[in-house]
């Protein structure tokens, strides 16, 4: 077992760590201007305590005192203007041309480079495959800016006199120097999700529960708005051929195209869902922890692995191993020089007008340690970064310290629009590796149902009711019992 104190061995930890988030976003006002945002984020991580499970980001030169607002501070810093430039570049250029790639090493020829997609895909497969069981928590800290703004019963609801949070140059300073079609609202969420998975066997459990209010910022007003108290958990069963979503504080009425449920409370009832594995995946507080190994903003696991085989195998079928022709999609591949090296993968085209950057390092693995996009089309100007730190507990590389950047913006007729802007952190705070889990772990019976309340099956579009004694009973032969039915809470 394993605490965040244990843990502090990652790169994120011990120090500031300066990392630069380039966004551009196109404007049309005079020709093909692009105006150059850099955004940036200072993070100074201490070792805390085991009961503090938060770490401190704190802006160069100063401390963010406010214990329940540190997280907060991280996402101000993460999108905090740093200063604006302009360039002119001419129509179809790439938004990411003349970036020096020196800095990655050098260049691999096509031999070169296939053997070593072969090697990063058996290096990060064996540390995958050391992992039997996986337990632990995640603390979640997401920022959000909402394009659609609240609603006006949250606006109303906002509280003017409460004291302005300490977090750093205000989000009303950043919006304002971005644009002014920057989002008006921020929303800030705090949470934990608590998993258990068992890799061979393809079983996952996470609950996630927000141990915080979910707090709303009005940029205009400065206000501050509380958009919802902490909220109870919500389950998650991901098993390879189904997946199973519970929300134990929600709660829905009747469903119209099925017999009544003689057991569901006026005000409604909580129910269960059945969905297809990915389907499970997309709702927004999900957080599979297998894909953190990924890399990538990706909701369903797939192996950290896949994207080297894919590429073997486009490899292999271009028989000469020769360059692409120019315009269309580029993969070039560097090594540095230190022991190990780090292999920087740059994929660009002039078609598709953008650029990644995958870089895996080989002081933790060959993992993906920086995933960065940069995508522009006639109408959206796209980027996003995702930084992973690991740390070797028992022979296997965890990924401890997470970070997602994320910003699009609409640009159509000489309107500049923002459509989503984010911030997500996860930081590993407890980790057990390998230990036996009961198959109860993965079980519904994990969730806590109570006689009468139902499971919608999105799969075979059917509506069971849970009988504690009997299991799940097809709602058209549920009889119900009145002595056997919970007391309303």
């Amino acid at each position: 077992m394993f605490a965040v104190s244990e843990l502090a061995g990652s790169s994120f930890v011990g120090g500031e760590i300066p990392l630069r988030f380039i966004l551009k976003s196109r404007t049309r006002a005079i020709g093909h201007t692009y105006c150059v945002l850099r955004f940036g984020i200072t993070c100074s991580i201490r070792e805390p305590s085991l009961p503090e499970l938060s770490p401190v980001f704190a802006k160069r030169g100063s401390t963010l005192t406010n214990p329940k607002r540190r997280i907060c501070g991280l996402f101000v810093w993460c999108f905090c203007f740093e200063s604006c430039l302009c360039s002119a570049q001419a129509p179809g250029t790439l938004v990411a041309e003349n970036q020096d790639v020196s800095k990655y090493g050098r260049k691999l020829d096509p031999h070169e480079k296939l053997k070593a997609f072969e090697m990063l895909s058996l290096k990060l497969r064996e540390n995958y495959e050391r992992i039997q069981t996986w337990g632990g928590e995640y603390r979640v800290s997401v920022a959000r800016g909402l394009p659609g703004g609240l609603s006006k019963e949250q606006i109303d609801s906002a509280d003017t006199d409460k004291p302005k949070q300490d977090r750093g140059p205000t989000i009303t300073d950043m919006i304002k120097s971005e644009t002014a079609a920057g989002p008006r609202h921020w929303q800030f969420e705090r949470g934990v999700v608590s998993f258990s998975t068992n890799l061979p066997q393809q079983k996952y459990h996470a609950v996630y529960s927000t141990d915080q209010p979910i707090e709303g910022l009005d940029v205009e007003s400065g206000a501050e708005i509380l958009i919802k108290r902490p909220t109870s958990p919500i389950h998650w069963i991901i098993t390879s051929d189904d997946g199973y979503e519970f929300d134990t504080q929600k709660t829905v009425r009747q469903l119209p195209q099925f017999p009544i449920v003689q057991s569901v409370p006026l005000n409604g009832g909580r129910i269960l869902y059945r969905k297809s594995p990915r389907k499970a995946s997309f709702h927004q507080s999900f957080l599979d922890v297998r894909v953190l190994f990924e890399g990538t903003r990706s909701r369903f696991a797939q192996g950290p692995w896949k994207h080297s085989d894919l590429v073997i195998k486009s490899l292999r079928a271009n028989s000469e191993n020769q360059d692409l022709p120019a315009g269309e999609r580029q993969m070039d591949l560097y090594i540095s020089s230190e022991v190990p090296p780090v292999y920087t993968e740059v994929t660009s085209g002039a078609k598709t007008n953008s650029r990644q950057v995958y870089q895996y390092d080989g002081k933790v693995g060959f993992h993906v340690v920086v995933n960065s996009l940069v995508a522009s089309t006639n109408a959206v100007d796209a980027r996003e970064e995702t930084k992973t730190s690991y740390r070797n507990i028992e022979g296997i590389f965890i990924p401890v310290e997470i970070e997602r950047l994320s910003h699009q913006v609409s640009v159509q007729k000489n309107n500049l629009k923002t459509l989503h802007q984010s911030c997500d952190h996860y930081s590993l705070v407890r980790t057990e590796l390998n230990k036996p889990l009961a198959a109860a772990e993965f079980g519904l019976e994990q969730l806590g149902l109570k006689y009468g309340e139902r499971m919608l099956d999105e799969i075979k579009s059917t509506l069971h009711v849970y009988d504690d004694k009997a299991g799940f009973i097809p709602v058209e032969k549920f009889e119900l019992d009145p002595s056997r039915q919970p007391l309303p809470e």
